[in-house]
């Protein structure tokens, strides 16, 4: 009587214990990203997420900060205590496509190269 009433509990049990899930997959993104420094378009590359790849010279960490953020290229942050000069070097940036399925149409502003790679990390640095 008690075999068959702790094997009762042990399948209650087991009924409520949540079954793995596969994970789910990372979201996927492609961007077009470009740099300009007001007077003329410094560079252009191409960045894929899932598969990370493209143009971009560091695809795998961009991805990385992206997904990070869920693609919201306004959430990325500076890291803590990063400092930058008041240097006034305006550069703007744009990205385009999508990630996942949001359409992703971004650009701003930084005061210079510093301010820019602080803010926002792999993503727009894109070498020369």
């Amino acid at each position: 009587m008690i075999s068959l009433t702790l094997t009762g509990l042990v399948a209650a049990a087991a009924a409520l214990v949540p079954t793995a899930h596969p994970a789910a997959a990372a979201p996927h993104g492609r961007l077009v990203l470009a740099t300009d420094d007001g007077d003329r378009v410094v560079r252009v590359v191409d960045l894929r997420c899932g598969p990370d790849g493209g143009s971009h010279p560091a695809p795998a960490a961009a991805c990385r900060a992206l997904r990070a953020v869920d693609g919201a290229l306004d959430a990325l942050q500076a890291p803590a205590g990063t400092l930058c000069t008041m240097e006034m070097a305006p550069v703007r940036v744009r990205a385009v496509g999508h990630w996942g399925r949001e359409r992703v149409d971004y650009s701003a502003t930084f005061s210079n190269p510093c301010a820019l790679a602080t803010a926002t990390g792999p993503v727009f640095a894109l070498g020369r």
